[in-house]
């Protein structure tokens, strides 16, 4: 269908977490004046997002129309998103997300129902990201502390994200892939595996029959 030609800029109410819904593309960053733009096809396709701000949250969707059919994945809609602090992303429903963290104290980050959220330049003394429901979450960057949860045959690589500790949960046939320098308590059940690279001198790990922990 070729690249998306029109663009429309919102004015939304002011926002520190953001909500990405409906198999939309959207590019985040942190540190910039706030900004929400978005590109599609046509006047139609932009007239059927739905962006709400409450409580400092911006949720964005997509307004489906009644028997609309392939109106699931909406990968022809394109978003550029920006604000001075962003403190959690969301990426929910097919959703493909990429965000660009940057200095915040506590940050969490969120994958679910087949979506593929990757965050690089995170810098935070505490990090929570889950990756759940087939989806994929990706992270770079570096942390003090970092929680780390994958289910329901999930992929959270946060190989990338040097910490000083990690608290890493795989389940139901999901892995992590961490990367923790002093300290680092795993756990894996149900078929799931966790790997853990960075030597961390304190170690605890607990594991079923059928799961799999790896270090170095």
């Amino acid at each position: 269908m070729g690249a998306p030609s029109v663009t429309r800029t919102f004015d939304v109410a002011a926002f520190k977490r953001i909500e990405i819904d409906s198999g939309l593309v959207v590019t985040i960053a942190a540190g910039g004046p706030q900004r929400v733009e978005a590109a599609g096809h046509n006047e139609a396709d932009l007239d059927r997002l739905v962006l709400e701000v409450k409580d400092e949250t911006l949720r964005v969707s997509v307004r489906h129309e009644a028997f609309g059919i392939g109106w699931f994945g909406h990968h022809h809609l394109q978003l550029d998103i920006a604000a001075p602090v962003i403190e959690a992303v969301e990426a929910g429903t097919g959703s493909k997300v990429t965000f660009t963290a940057g200095a915040t104290p506590h940050l969490k980050l969120r994958s679910d129902a087949g979506s593929h959220l990757d965050a690089a330049a995170i810098d935070s003394e505490r990090l929570e990201a889950i990756a759940c429901a087939g989806s994929k979450l990706t992270l770079s960057g570096r942390c003090m502390y970092a929680e780390l949860q994958s289910s329901a045959g999930s992929a959270l690589e946060a190989d990338g994200l040097t910490a000083a500790a990690v608290a890493a949960e795989s389940s139901g046939g999901s892995h992590v892939r961490a990367n923790a320098t002093e300290e680092a308590d795993v756990a894996a059940s149900a078929g799931a595996r966790v790997e853990v690279k960075g030597n961390p001198s304190r170690v605890r790990q607990e594991g079923d029959i059928s799961s799999s922990i790896h270090f170095g």
